[in-house]
């Protein structure tokens, strides 16, 4: 089995460019299923010496890809030597991934709330720059009395916002309105 696996907020929380803290239980899975013979395919966004360091990062957890950000030579064969942009893999790791297979029966404008947030907006989770704990990365969050704060992610937590949309971000404090991607109000609807 070929088992393509992200990088940043997968293998490690989210603190690009910086490397943010280990995911120890999915790190732990992977050098079992690589030790009983599934390749493993390191497919990240980085490139360069962002790229050489996660790679090394990786090493030092014990794990070790049969390729980076390229298809198995093997896959290559099958195909005649022609390697596509996408790459050949049986199971997707990714922080962003959504299996189109839980979306069988679901109504498309429920699919498209699930993929971009309520109101088809898209929804940004922004980094805290400069804050960072010894849990990783910290990102705006609002909390149950609605105050806004600084918190690391975690996506198990149903009791803290760490994704708004663009509208919500207009309540955002102006102390934190200086982290908020430029971008982010000139994105349009789906």
């Amino acid at each position: 089995m070929i088992i393509a696996v992200d990088f940043d907020g997968t293998l490690c929380e989210e603190a690009y460019p910086e490397i943010g803290v280990a995911n120890k239980p999915l790190i732990k899975a992977l050098i079992k299923l690589k030790n009983k013979g599934n390749e493993l395919i390191l497919w990240t966004c980085r490139n360069g010496s962002l790229l050489k360091d996660a790679v090394k990062w990786c090493k030092q957890q014990g794990l070790k890809f049969d390729k980076v950000n390229e298809n198995l030579t093997r896959v290559l064969k099958f195909y005649k030597g022609v390697d596509s942009r996408k790459l050949s893999y049986d199971i997707l790791i990714d922080d962003k991934n959504i299996n189109p297979a839980e979306l069988d029966f679901v109504p498309s404008n429920e699919i498209i709330e699930r993929i971009t947030g309520e109101n088809n907006e898209p929804r940004i989770m922004i980094p805290l720059l400069g804050l960072v704990s010894d849990n990783g990365q910290q990102y705006l969050t609002l909390g149950v009395d609605n105050k806004f704060f600084a918190c690391s992610y975690r996506p198990e937590n149903t009791r803290l916002k760490q994704s708004f949309t663009a509208k919500e971000l207009e309540n955002v404090p102006s102390v934190f309105k200086q982290f908020i991607p430029a971008p982010v109000f000139e994105v349009e609807r789906i």
